[in-house]
């Protein structure tokens, strides 16, 4: 993930001292307006970070990554969905900006928003891939992060190199992660993976 150009030349400089490196695919990672982190859509510096990208023979754009932190203040379904609409529109204007047409993936959620995903009816460009992701599940027994990824009820190709839907493995969360203080021993760290 990367928000700045000297990201993508430490990139460059690492490909250049070794030899048979792939193309780094990153997430641009954008600010939706929050000031949580990523550049804002409306800042230029982002879009002379795609060019520097699209230019570059080391590094080549993913996809557009937001998250909304600040979603985790809401209590109305409808607050969230608002958000989740605020996070693919960033997510989008900022693909837009690419020069190119080749398909990239918009990955959007928080754990409010990722409960709302039905409510969301735009259709995206065929060219974007919707990823939803949550930061944080909760439940009475227990807490603790994880990676989810969903198919919206959007109507989307797919393509080879991206499918729409990626199944994560059915695997124990709490298992991967390790305990702290903080939480009961019910619990997993919760502070150990960024949102």
């Amino acid at each position: 993930m990367v928000d700045n150009e000297s990201h993508v030349t430490m990139l460059e400089d690492f490909n250049k001292k070794h030899q048979n490196v792939k193309k780094w695919s990153v997430f641009v990672k954008v600010d939706m307006g929050t000031k949580r982190a990523g550049i804002d859509v409306a800042h230029p510096r982002l879009k002379s970070l795609i060019r520097s990208i699209e230019e570059s023979s080391s590094v080549e754009i993913y996809g557009f990554y937001c998250h909304a932190g600040h979603s985790y203040g809401t209590s109305k379904p409808e607050d969230a969905a608002a958000i989740l609409h605020d996070e693919v529109a960033a997510a989008t204007a900022a693909a837009a900006m690419m020069t190119g047409s080749q398909p990239v993936v918009v990955s959007v959620g928080a754990t409010p928003t990722a409960h709302v995903i039905r409510t969301f009816k735009e259709r995206l460009p065929a060219r974007l891939h919707l990823e939803l992701h949550a930061g944080r599940i909760q439940s009475p027994q227990r807490r603790h992060r994880t990676m989810l990824t969903a198919q919206a009820t959007i109507p989307q190709t797919t393509s080879s190199r991206w499918p729409l839907v990626q199944s994560a493995p059915k695997i124990k969360r709490s298992s991967l992660l390790p305990k702290c203080a903080a939480c009961t021993p019910s619990e997993t760290k919760h502070s150990s993976t960024p949102e």
